[in-house]
């Protein structure tokens, strides 16, 4: 990384402070410039780098993941750690549930909404 690069994300990331302060201030923009002696243009300037930065890392994201997106989607063998009667029986073990679809990797506890864990799952494998 060069110098403009690093020194770039230097200030993207104190303006990302800048902002998040700006928001939990609850006040205008103005207002806030005016009391932290910034300029407005300058705020609305680095709002819209920081803005462009995460959609560039967003574009990045998807283009790295077209070929795992585009794959068919297919039931996966689901293997238990535990045998299915202890699941019943053993009513206050916390057992941990791995699930991966599509490259995506889900971790929960035995006591996590079936409901919830079957959305998740839909979404996951839609197109």
């Amino acid at each position: 990384m060069d110098t403009k690069a690093i020194t770039k994300e230097y200030r993207l990331t104190q303006w990302r402070q800048q902002i998040r302060d700006h928001k939990a201030s609850g006040l205008s923009v103005r207002e806030y410039c005016e009391q932290m002696g910034l300029s407005e243009n300058s705020y609305y300037y680095w709002l819209k780098q920081l803005r462009k930065a995460a959609s560039d890392q967003i574009s990045k994201y998807q283009a790295s993941n077209v070929e795992t997106i585009q794959q068919p989607r297919a039931f996966t063998e689901v293997k238990l750690m535990v045998q299915p009667d202890q699941l019943h029986n053993d009513a206050d073990a916390n057992h941990e549930l791995h699930i991966e679809v599509s490259g995506v990797q889900i971790t929960t506890n035995s006591g996590y909404p079936v409901d919830r864990l079957a959305a998740l799952l839909r979404e996951l494998k839609r197109p």
